[in-house]
């Protein structure tokens, strides 16, 4: 009986997991946030490699504007080795980093007004208040945060 309510929540927390996302394209996993915006979810555990995220998205024929990173977007990420911000994103969930050991690149794009990656520190910034949102093994953290 042990063994069955185990595989059965089991089976359960993985339907969660695969179920906790709007829609994928092109390997990223999105959810709707409302009629023009959507952010980034969790793409558990498969964002691998370089992961660019772009601007805009579009979706059943709908376009759009890719503004936020949701929590732990990036968690246990075994493979993912980079991560590119665009400018579009105006809102970081933290944390949104872990468990991710061959990440060495994350890049904010220029013309981003909330985040950056001044210095190529290999990390996300917060500009405003020079806070150090999330970083990588290869982070170097400039003198002004």
């Amino acid at each position: 009986m042990k063994k069955i309510i185990f595989i059965l929540c089991t089976l359960c927390f993985e339907v969660s997991v695969l179920a906790a996302h709007d829609f994928e394209v092109d390997g990223i996993y999105y959810n709707i946030l409302d009629e023009n915006t959507v952010e980034v979810t969790s793409g558990y555990p498969t964002y691998r490699d370089a992961v660019i995220i772009p601007n805009t998205v579009t979706y059943n024929e709908i376009t759009y504007t890719v503004t936020s990173i949701g929590f732990w977007a990036f968690d246990d990420c075994m493979f993912l080795t980079s991560i590119t911000i665009p400018s579009s994103i105006v809102n970081i969930d933290e944390p949104i980093i872990s468990g991710c050991p061959r990440l060495t690149s994350i890049v904010v794009e220029h013309g981003n007004t909330i985040y950056d990656s001044r210095d190529n520190c290999n990390a996300i910034i917060e500009t405003a208040i020079n806070t150090l949102v999330a970083g990588c093994k290869n982070t170097t953290i400039p003198n002004s945060v």
